[in-house]
């Protein structure tokens, strides 16, 4: 089984939470007071101060206190991890999937082939074209949501 640093596993835990991650586009305006960032939501403040705890044990945002107000701000190196993560999973993913089309390639008797437009960390779209000694080039489109 592969190790994964406890980091990662709580910036994915801080990531995991739909209000969590709207708190963060909001952060990316500039930096703001809890209060400020609490009004979008229908919750109750100690449920939400519980949402920027995870995003601060995530190592996602900042907070200070500044006389009786509290401001938050990002913490835009924070993603790194999952960025260099996310690359290593796309390259051993492309990886497969090459080793995919080779195979099918030989079994179907295809001269050549190219692989373009992989796209593992947002899923969209795969596109294999393949040159056919038979029947021409054709293109294969897989698309995912």
């Amino acid at each position: 089984m592969t190790y994964y640093s406890t980091k990662l596993d709580s910036i994915f835990q801080a990531l995991a939470d739909p209000t969590r991650r709207a708190v963060l586009a909001q952060l990316s305006s500039g930096p703001a007071s809890v209060t400020d960032l609490s009004q979008d939501f229908d919750m109750a403040l100690p449920s939400f101060m519980g949402h920027l705890k995870k995003l601060e044990d995530g190592g996602l945002i900042t907070s200070k206190k500044h006389g009786r107000v509290r401001i938050c701000a990002l913490r835009p190196a924070a993603l790194a991890p999952v960025r260099g993560w996310l690359e290593q999973q796309n390259d051993r993913w492309q990886g497969r999937l090459e080793d995919y089309v080779t195979t099918l390639a030989k079994d179907e008797d295809y001269d050549a082939f190219c692989v373009c437009n992989f796209y593992l960390s947002y899923a969209q779209q795969i596109t294999i074209k393949y040159v056919c000694r038979s029947t021409g080039t054709f293109n294969y489109v897989v698309t995912t949501n």
